[in-house]
């Protein structure tokens, strides 16, 4: 709010070759490069851009481009079985946990309901992002659009079918694998079982209308994730006026 052109100078320096790591890797904190820190820069960059008027498009589209080889890097990397629930280690709010999550021993897991929660909402901010460069026509960016929301919805299935969701407890857990396979929840209440929540996204009827435009793998999405036959009717005739 004081100096909105400092702090995207800031975003796109922590972007810049000499901060983020060739892989994509974006470096945690001055004591420890390697490490992981929430992925937090979208929202940032969002929050900055619409903080400075919503009019600078080049910033967000620099930063765009290199969050994108980022959150890639986050689902190649910090997803080892692939299955949308995300590992990482120390993500802050978690000085005080029960282990170190960095550093766990040989062929043991630690799948994270905060890491995988911070994903979520990273996919969210990228496909906020891509809805403005979209929406100005800065750059062609439908594409990701659809591509953001289908992480998105993969990683909210993860959240509530891989164990990390406790019913009878209504929190969020973080749970170990061990080499063998099994799975071991770690029921600690803290923070980590709150992350999830930011997570969150309204979509109103007219974003729905909206975004069906996109076309027929949007609403195969939507069919698959349970949309009704009245909203599918909807759908379908949304193309039909568009087209």
């Amino acid at each position: 709010h004081v100096d909105p052109a400092f702090a995207k100078y800031q975003l796109i320096l922590l972007c810049r070759e000499w901060f983020q790591h060739p892989n994509g890797a974006l470096p945690a904190y001055e004591w420890d490069f390697g490490d992981v820190n929430p992925p937090v820069q979208a929202w940032a960059a969002l929050e900055v851009f619409g903080i400075d008027g919503a009019r600078d498009l080049a910033f967000l589209s620099r930063v765009f481009d290199k969050l994108l080889v980022n959150f890639t890097w986050w689902v190649n990397r910090e997803d080892a079985e692939g299955n949308n629930a995300f590992e990482g280690g120390f993500l802050g709010l978690d000085n005080i946990g029960p282990i170190d999550r960095s550093h766990l021993p040989p062929g043991v897991l630690l799948e994270q309901s905060d890491a995988t929660g911070w994903m979520g909402a990273y996919a969210m901010a990228l496909c906020g992002i891509a809805v403005a460069l979209s929406q100005s026509r800065q750059r062609p960016a439908a594409d990701l659009v659809l591509k953001f929301l289908e992480h998105f919805a993969a990683i909210r299935d993860a959240l509530t079918s891989q164990g990390l969701w406790d019913e009878a407890d209504g929190l969020f857990y973080d749970r170990i694998v061990t080499p063998d396979g099994t799975a071991i929840p770690v029921r600690v209440r803290s923070m980590v079982g709150m992350i999830p929540a930011l997570a969150a996204a309204v979509v109103n009827e007219d974003d729905l209308r909206l975004a069906l435009v996109v076309g027929k793998r949007f609403a195969g999405l939507l069919g698959r994730e349970g949309m009704r036959s009245e909203e599918r009717r909807v759908g379908k005739e949304c193309r039909a006026r568009w087209s």
